[in-house]
């Protein structure tokens, strides 16, 4: 089974909401605050808004609000 990690950020409602929602779903997602590091990445990738939802292989799937409704709508896909 594929592997996905959400990475998440203080004070950010959107990764809160999609936290709760895997937790309470029981989704086999993984969910990692961002280091300062991996932010300066994700910035140069173009990417400004958290969460964001990479698979085992590293691809970004979706990001910011987008990441929160592809976990919604694939909640099947995500169940371990």
């Amino acid at each position: 089974m594929m592997k996905y990690i959400l990475y998440t950020t203080d004070n950010c409602n959107v990764c809160d909401r999609a936290k709760s929602l895997i937790q309470r779903q029981e989704l086999n997602i993984e969910i990692k605050k961002a280091t300062e590091e991996e932010v300066k990445e994700f910035r140069s990738k173009k990417i400004l808004s958290f969460p964001v939802l990479k698979d085992e292989s590293g691809e970004i799937i979706s990001f910011g609000l987008q990441a929160g409704y592809y976990i919604a709508e694939n909640i099947a896909k995500f169940k371990s």
